[in-house]
């Protein structure tokens, strides 16, 4: 819905050119509504804090400022003409997958769907149809750019570069937008990163929340969960593979041995063979093999080198293609006692950079790719036009380039 000046919002002044018309249904907005008498409009003007008509959603303003501008803001989508398909009267059939096309009004792909309704714009953070990727933004509760999934539960705050996604300890946002982790959020009852893990039951929070010892026959046989890591007694492994004789026969449960899967045949029948729930390559017990003929029928199946991880196959066979299969992503995502997050690695890293461009060992090197004139993940972006180093905080050398989606995402 429009919003004026009195819900909230703060007015300076009006932004619009104040020899600009705008329809008379606008007066009567005026003369009945009291609250605009605090907004400071220009005689001929629309009143500040509306973005529903024509005039207010074709002038590059938010002027309602929720953070979206013109038909980025679902007021323009719905009340003005402006927004909606356009169709040429010559097509120009092209992928719809880059900046100019998303925002262009035009169906260039013929799918159906156009700009940002379409998927293969919406999944290209290039293309800025999916607008929350800051801690502020990614924190507030909000929709902001109203396509159904809020905070951690948007694609985008999950994206490695947002704290308030990524550590359970990380709650309180300043009013300058950086957050800093801070143990109290591990009592706070919240599940604060969005992972399904609340508190002390969150890896996150292992340094702030007391241990109890859960070593002792009395303590693993007590029905609570006492070192807090989400398993009681004998569930818990500090229980089950206990080394105290008492402890271990407590916890002994009968079980029928399993050949090992350590063999030339038994890592190469599609067999879980040892029952450890991983099949042949996925097994650490045949990778590790020294086996010629294993090792390379292990290279041919994994995923795990930079041309399998962009070759649009799910070349292992574990139902998750290219970038989205973890064994692409080699990188794992941090974020320092400053808040700085991003995707680091220690090992493989030519392979984790084909999902991600600014994937490094350190933060040096990070702005070293970022500014290197290559396209490291082969996307079509290259640098500071990569979505990877445009909105990594700990990329510098970005810093003087012009905001990527704008300055109102911070």
């Amino acid at each position: 819905m429009p919003r004026a000046c009195g819900e909230g919002l703060v007015m300076g002044s009006s932004t619009l050119s104040s020899g600009s018309s705008w329809p008379r249904a606008w007066a009567a907005v005026v003369a009945g509504a009291s609250v605009v008498s605090a907004c400071q409009v220009p005689s001929g003007d629309p009143p500040a804090g509306y973005e529903a008509d024509d005039q207010a959603c074709d002038d590059g303003i938010d002027n309602d400022q929720d953070g979206l501008i013109d038909c980025m803001d679902v007021d323009c989508r719905v009340a003005s003409t402006l927004c909606g398909e356009r169709v040429p009267l010559y097509r120009n059939f092209q992928p719809e997958n880059a900046p100019d096309t998303c925002h262009d009004q035009v169906d260039n792909d013929d799918d159906g769907l156009f700009d940002c309704g379409d998927r293969s714009c919406s999944d290209v953070p290039e293309t800025c149809c999916r607008v929350e990727f800051s801690d502020r933004l990614c924190s507030d509760g909000i929709d902001n750019d109203s396509n159904g999934y809020t905070d951690c539960g948007e694609f985008t705050c999950k994206s490695g570069f947002v704290a308030v996604c990524m550590d359970e300890r990380y709650c309180h946002l300043k009013p300058d937008g950086s957050i800093v982790p801070d143990d109290a959020c591990c009592s706070d009852g919240k599940d604060s990163d969005g992972d399904g893990k609340t508190d002390c039951l969150d890896s996150n929070c292992v340094s702030a929340c007391p241990k109890d010892e859960e070593l002792s026959v009395a303590a693993c046989s007590d029905g609570k969960d006492n070192n807090g890591n989400g398993y009681v007694d004998c569930k818990d492994f500090d229980c089950l593979k206990s080394k105290d004789p008492a402890v271990a026969a407590l916890c002994a449960v009968p079980v029928t041995p399993k050949p090992p899967e350590d063999t030339e045949a038994a890592c190469m029948n599609g067999k879980d063979d040892d029952g450890n729930g991983y099949t042949d390559c996925g097994d650490f017990s045949c990778t590790g093999l020294s086996i010629e003929s294993v090792q390379a029928y292990c290279l041919e199946k994994l995923e795990n080198t930079f041309a399998k991880c962009q070759d649009g196959k799910d070349n292992d066979g574990n139902g998750y293609t290219d970038c989205d299969d973890r064994s692409c992503r080699a990188g794992y995502v941090t974020c320092t006692d400053a808040g700085l997050c991003g995707y680091f690695t220690t090992k493989d890293v030519a392979t984790a950079r084909a999902c991600v461009e600014s994937v490094a060992s350190s933060v040096k090197e990070m702005n070293e790719l970022c500014s290197n004139g290559l396209d490291e993940d082969h996307d079509g972006f290259v640098d500071c036009a990569d979505f990877d180093c445009a909105r990594a905080p700990g990329v510098t050398v970005c810093a003087d380039k012009p905001r990527m989606c704008g300055t109102q995402w911070k």
